[in-house]
């Protein structure tokens, strides 16, 4: 499937194993994607022919106008609609497993998920009577590196395989400890989050993600990081 396997690291300094989705897995997400598109199109086009009869013609010149504002609207914000909304996956990308994110690893942010969109054109240069090619496009993701279109290059994106639900991680296991004073909805998430990932994290990291939440835990370095394994234990078995 000329897929990648490639290690980024996250803003927090954990490492994550991503894989890359190929050219061939894209295409058949590009395929459906249009796919639907064109059922909305064709859609539209019955509409446009049924209502011919029966509006003045000035009345069918707005409807024509109000459509094609909708069709431009569709088409330029339909991928970013559920690249935002929907995990960095539209529909096609949904079937095929993958997912648009940022190089950082972080999810696809709103002026990365427009910038990608808005350079598509260029990526489907040359037209030949007005219908793309994607000529371009296609090249620098053959050719290019972690096979990126332009879009990507422009906003800092890459499309991996979506992981399986059941290969999210499990907080490490410790004797569970009733923290000292009572915890917040954000204390606890960032304590069970720091506990999921504390195995793909340097030690280093680790003590250094633990001294941050010392106000919690009134501890630094190794003891700081196993109280706050407890801590996890604890809410993850909290009534």
């Amino acid at each position: 499937m000329l897929d990648t396997q490639i290690k980024i690291e996250t803003p927090e300094g954990i490492e994550l194993g991503v894989r890359i989705a190929g050219p061939v897995v894209r295409g058949f997400a590009y395929f459906i994607d249009s796919l639907i598109k064109f059922v909305v199109y064709f859609a539209l086009y019955f509409l446009v022919l049924f209502s011919y009869a029966g509006l003045s013609e000035s009345s069918f010149n707005v409807l024509i106008g109000i459509l094609l504002i909708l069709m431009f609207f569709f088409e330029w914000f339909y991928s970013v609609f559920f690249e935002i909304f929907k995990d960095g996956a539209t529909p096609g990308k949904k079937v095929m497993g993958i997912k648009v994110i940022c190089d950082s690893g972080v999810p696809i942010t709103w002026s990365s998920s427009l910038t990608r969109n808005i350079v598509r054109v260029v990526d489907m240069l040359p037209f030949f009577y007005f219908f793309p090619s994607c000529g371009v496009g296609l090249l620098f993701i053959l050719f290019g590196k972690n096979f990126k279109r332009i879009g990507d290059i422009a906003a800092g994106t890459i499309v991996v395989h979506a992981k399986e639900k059941n290969n999210t991680h499990r907080i490490a296991e410790a004797e569970p400890l009733v923290p000292s004073q009572p915890l917040s909805l954000d204390d606890k998430k960032a304590i069970v989050m720091f506990s999921e990932r504390l195995n793909s994290m340097s030690e280093p990291r680790a003590y250094e993600l633990a001294d941050i939440l010392e106000i919690l835990t009134d501890e630094l370095g190794p003891k700081g990081v196993e109280k706050l394994n407890r801590y996890a234990n604890w809410v993850v078995g909290e009534k």
